[in-house]
């Protein structure tokens, strides 16, 4: 063996030690606490979970619905290879599924993990600087999909996941936790109270759960028996190594966590944190995986602040007794203010742990910059940044890609920046997202080679691309739809009143909804304002539609969205 080939093993060696220790090295810095985790967990849950046998048609549906890859994990069968032949294994594979469920025992071969470090940023001989990327046998992706779908329409059907959890769950998104953000500081604002809003900041938080606890917190939930035993031994024993340069490390067994890259893995963690909730009956919460936001109001900014530093010990007090490390350097609060209020001075400490926390005027969230006048100028100043920095990429490349090519580039480098969480932040009016739409008409006619003068309504009609202004028009129609088809989550359940609701006695609009004028102009922007008086305007053929493609697609070729 060269001594080359020595140094990479070395090397992958100690990327190996320094990933699997994280996750333990964090966890055992936290002292004995005088409460036990079980003091936050609500009461056993009656029913229990149990196992149906999977079957070859299951097998092969879900494994066609797995993103291809040619990624391969230590087994070398990547998934793109595996849905080639997934016909040609399928009923050994049935066999092998049937009998883990059976017995509650995972193939070891399913539990090995092949890591990849990837440089983040900073010094590239800092070992801290690089994130293990895991990659897991694509066998174990079809059993641990059908472990999921078992336990998470148990988890729906009695609706045991907290209602303002929306990481990793159907129905729910980023843009729906920042409306419902939204919509309780706006409630807040305009019933003339304080709010303030804690954004807190977990380290390594995936990496730190306590298996034992995590299968305690599963048995109040009502798995148990060989169910319960089939997560225990998953979670057991499992290992990786690093791969470098072609080079790999020895296996090392993984103490904590749930397993990266997994399936199974966010689902576990949504169980895991499900009962923070617990910890204060007066804070809300706002949670999407591990980003844990807690809002609180009150009239009187003093008694806001003295309630605050009563109730946040106790959340505090949760994260230790459940082994995750709050990051209180990172984690900062803003005092939410309306664009007409007087400039309150904040004389107050928010303290966790006897540390207090920094105060922001500006934070981010979910990917968006969120102000504490809730105006979103800094999110749209940020993404103009975004969109004209890319804008070059097309202006450099324009003479020698087709028109096709440059599209793709507009379609994938400019496009999401356009949309991502659209509902939220460009319902302002015109003028706030003027900037946006310039620059949009602006890639287009170098996506097409035209006159940077151009009259842009015949492109963006041959391109079939959708203005700014219409994106927004879109994404808060396609909220007023899953609302009246109950699409959304649970939390959203009363958020628009119809007008049969408030008169008894039947009218033309009866089915429309009720349309209510709010006082403050932020609240005006809401989709709670706008969004029912856009559904209002629309006819019937497409109101009615039976899904919600047909409906997008209606929406897109009537005039109800103006070409501007």
């Amino acid at each position: 063996m060269n001594d080359d080939l020595i140094h990479i093993e070395n090397l992958a060696n100690t990327y190996n030690s320094h990933f699997v220790n994280l996750g333990p090295n964090l966890a055992n810095k936290f002292e004995k606490q005088n409460v036990n985790f079980t003091k936050f967990l609500p009461k056993q849950h009656s029913s229990s979970l149990f196992f149906n046998p999977t079957n070859p048609n299951e097998i092969i549906n879900i494994t066609k619905d797995l993103k291809s890859s040619k990624s391969q994990g230590h087994d070398r069968i990547s998934t793109s290879l595996l849905k080639q032949i997934i016909h040609s294994i399928v009923s050994p594979l049935n066999h092998i599924f049937n009998l883990s469920i059976a017995t509650g025992i995972v193939p070891k071969s399913l539990k090995i993990a092949k890591v990849n470090p990837i440089f983040k940023k900073g010094d590239p001989h800092e070992i801290s600087n690089y994130r293990p990327i895991s990659i897991l046998p694509s066998i174990s992706k079809i059993l641990e999909k059908i472990i999921y779908k078992r336990l998470y329409t148990f988890l729906d059907i009695y609706a045991l996941l907290n209602l303002n959890q929306f990481g990793f769950r159907k129905h729910h998104s980023t843009d729906l936790a920042l409306v419902q953000l939204y919509d309780k500081v706006t409630e807040a604002i305009a019933n003339n109270k304080h709010v303030i809003g804690i954004f807190m900041d977990l380290s390594k938080a995936f990496d730190t759960i306590d298996h034992d606890i995590l299968l305690k917190k599963l048995k109040v939930y009502g798995i148990r028996g060989v169910t319960l035993s089939w997560f225990r031994n998953y979670l057991l024993d499992r290992q990786q190594y690093v791969s470098v340069n072609g080079a790999s490390s020895d296996l090392l067994t993984i103490q904590c966590g749930v397993p990266q890259g997994s399936i199974l893995g966010p689902l576990l963690f949504l169980i895991y944190i499900n009962d923070i909730i617990n910890t204060s009956s007066l804070l809300s919460f706002i949670l999407f995986a591990d980003d844990t936001n807690i809002f609180y109001s009150h009239d009187q900014l003093d008694s806001l602040v003295h309630t605050l530093n009563q109730e946040l010990p106790k959340v505090s007090t949760w994260f230790k007794c459940n082994k995750l490390s709050l990051n209180i350097e990172k984690t900062n609060f803003m005092h939410f203010k309306h664009t007409n209020a007087r400039i309150i001075d904040f004389p107050y400490n928010i303290i966790i742990d006897d540390i207090p926390l920094e105060r922001k005027q500006c934070t981010k969230f979910l990917g968006v910059f969120i102000d504490d006048q809730l105006n979103w100028n800094h999110h749209i100043g940020h993404i103009t940044t975004c969109i004209s920095r890319n804008i070059g990429i097309l202006y450099k490349t324009r003479s020698y890609l087709p028109k096709s090519t440059l599209l793709m580039l507009y379609n994938s480098l400019l496009l999401p920046y356009m949309t991502y969480c659209n509902l939220i932040w460009a319902s302002g009016g015109k003028t706030k997202i003027n900037s946006i739409y310039l620059l949009q008409k602006k890639a287009l006619r170098l996506c097409t080679g035209s006159h940077y003068l151009e009259h842009t309504y015949p492109l963006f009609s041959e391109l079939k691309t959708l203005y700014i202004f219409d994106i927004d028009t879109l994404q808060s129609l396609i909220f007023m739809y899953k609302y009246k088809n109950k699409l959304l989550p649970e939390s959203f359940k009363d958020f628009f009143t119809l007008n049969s609701d408030i008169h008894s006695y039947p009218t033309r609009n009866s089915q429309n909804f009720h349309l209510v004028n709010p006082r403050l102009l932020i609240a005006h922007t809401s989709i709670r304002h706008h969004g029912p008086d856009l559904w209002n305007t629309l006819p019937d053929n497409i109101t009615s539609c039976h899904n919600l493609f047909a409906f997008k697609a209606r929406i897109k070729k009537t005039t109800a969205i103006s070409l501007h």
